[in-house]
Order: structure tokens, then C-alpha cells, then sequence
């Protein structure tokens, strides 16, 4: 029941923030965004929580879907050195490209 309760207390709060957000001059306009998506994953943990341990709802649980150990080493060495590829790669290009847009101009 917790979760629910907490649901309906951030969307509450949502709208109270909503609603004095013009009078805030600009300060605050990501928090409506951040309790809608606090919202979302409290949503879709309930769901999961609801569901635990099956896959398949009375079929197939967690433990019967798992694969096989040897497969699961490979893919976590492949996460392991592929992740940090594409992060370094993301933060170098983000470097290269920082600051050289500029403000776009219509005739």
C-alpha cells in the first residue's frame, strides 16, 4: 500500500507545483518533470513487485528463466569492456562538439 499512497502524494504534489509554477519566474520547471517520472518508475516497480517471482504469471518464474551460468559470465566480461567504450566515447564527442552550436537566425 505504500507505493500507491506515495503515487498519489507526488501527483498531488505535482499539481499544487503546477499550479505556482508562473509565479516562480522560471525557477523550478524541472520539478514537475522529475515527481512525473518518479511517478512512472514507482509505477512499473509496483508492477514488477506485483508479478515477483514469475516471468510468465504462474508459468515461469525468475529462477526457471535464468540462462545458463557460463553464458551469463560472457555477457557480463562483454558489459564490462563495451559500457565504458561507449561512455568514453559519449563524453569525448560531447568535448569535441561543446559550444560550437550557435543561436539559429531566420530571415
Amino acid at each position: 500500500m505504500a507505493i500507491p499512497v506515495t503515487c498519489f502524494g507526488l501527483l498531488a504534489l505535482c499539481g499544487v507545483v503546477l499550479q505556482k509554477l508562473p509565479e516562480a519566474d522560471g525557477k523550478g520547471e524541472w520539478l514537475p518533470f522529475a515527481l512525473a517520472l518518479l511517478v512512472f518508475l514507482l509505477c512499473f516497480a509496483a508492477f514488477g513487485i506485483s508479478y515477483y517471482p514469475y516471468v510468465v504469471p504462474g508459468k515461469l518464474t525468475i529462477m526457471d528463466a535464468l540462462a545458463d551460468a557460463n553464458s551469463l559470465r560472457f555477457l557480463l566480461v562483454g558489459t564490462v569492456v563495451v559500457v565504458p567504450c561507449i561512455l568514453a566515447y559519449t563524453v569525448m564527442v560531447y568535448r569535441i562538439f561543446a559550444g560550437k552550436s550557435e543561436k539559429l537566425s531566420y530571415y
